[in-house]
């Protein structure tokens, strides 16, 4: 696909993120855990400490600490001058354009992400599954991977590149000038947080250790990083496991299949839980398994050389091009 091409394709991406994103934080009465972040990053820009203030106030009422490193703050930063609503629309719509960039330099077999269950639960939320993707496929922008610790060490474990851990170390020891003590302060409100078990140590997740019968693989390296990571079951930070989808139809599956367990948990939601309480079985049954069955029909190819040949030092070339697979089928 020529750049022209891809940058329509991005700009189509954005709009459609943008719009989608807008439409579910306009509602009255609703937050979106986007609003974590933008109410840290106003704080930082009236000289508070993000970690010490939280949206316990009117209209909000939200008394989580901030749970992310520094960086992500900085990140947006930018948004910040802007109300809610429209601050996560424009940060949502940033993402997808930049994933949508990403993923159609192989084609338009990919794209069916952006129809997918996950998709619509990330835009949403606020959330940063897209831009992790989009700055680890992207080469140079790997080191916004630290944003989300979480998905940024499952695909920088699937293949790394230089950018994701060199890049993404130096921004974290350059947001030291900004606060030397945030570490420890985040650490602490980090303990302060509900649990998230990853997925592979639980007893319906167990069978994802599966993945390592394909180990030389990076789409089965994906599924067992994914799985071995602090996660929230809300289908939102399961988005990386569309990228397991090689061809159109895969990717349309995959999507479909989303969707089918995205209803089933809406509807048994308890009243009065937290939406993720009854979540993990659905993620499990329609985007970690499905993410599974499709690994394990491929063959075992690739090599530890390949996956450590990520992080030498060498002009820009395979090492840059994440994940799955360098060539993905258009069908």
């Amino acid at each position: 696909m020529s750049t022209r091409a891809r940058l329509v394709v991005a700009f189509a991406a954005a709009a459609w993120g943008g719009l989608l994103a807008l439409a579910f934080m306009m509602r009255r009465g609703f937050y979106p855990d986007f609003l974590a972040f933008w109410y840290a990053a106003r704080a930082f820009l009236h000289g508070l400490d993000p970690y010490a203030v939280t949206p316990s106030g009117a209209p909000y009422f939200v008394n989580d600490r901030f749970f992310y490193p520094f960086p992500s703050v900085l990140v947006v930063v930018p948004f910040a001058p802007f109300a809610l609503p429209v601050a996560g629309a424009l940060f949502f719509a940033v993402s997808s354009g930049l994933l949508a960039f990403a993923l159609s330099r192989d084609g338009y077999a990919r794209l069916t992400l952006f129809l997918s269950f996950p998709y619509v639960m990330a835009a949403s939320l606020g959330q940063w599954a897209p831009l992790i993707m989009a700055a680890v496929l992207l080469p140079g922008l790997g080191f916004l991977a630290v944003c989300k610790p979480n998905i940024g060490v499952a695909l920088a474990l699937a293949r790394p590149t230089r950018a994701a851990v060199y890049g993404g170390a130096a921004v974290l020891v350059a947001s030291l000038a900004f606060d030397v003590h945030w570490p420890m302060k985040w650490i602490a409100n980090l303990r302060t947080m509900q649990g998230h078990p990853p997925p592979l140590f639980t007893l319906a997740g167990i069978v994802l250790v599966a993945a390592l019968l394909r180990w030389r693989r990076e789409d089965a390296r994906l599924v067992l990083a994914m799985a071995a990571v602090p996660q929230l079951p809300m289908f939102a930070d399961q988005l990386p496991l569309m990228l397991v989808a090689r061809t159109r139809v895969e990717g349309m599956v995959l999507a479909l299949l989303g969707h089918i367990g995205g209803v089933l948990w809406i509807k048994t939601q308890t009243p009065g839980a937290h939406p993720s309480a009854n979540a993990a079985i659905w993620v499990l049954a329609f985007a970690y398994y499905p993410a599974l069955a499709l690994v394990l029909r491929r063959p075992n190819e690739g090599s530890l050389r390949d996956w450590l040949g990520c992080l030498a030092i060498s002009p820009r070339g395979s090492s840059e091009r994440l994940p799955v697979e360098s060539a993905v089928s258009r069908t």
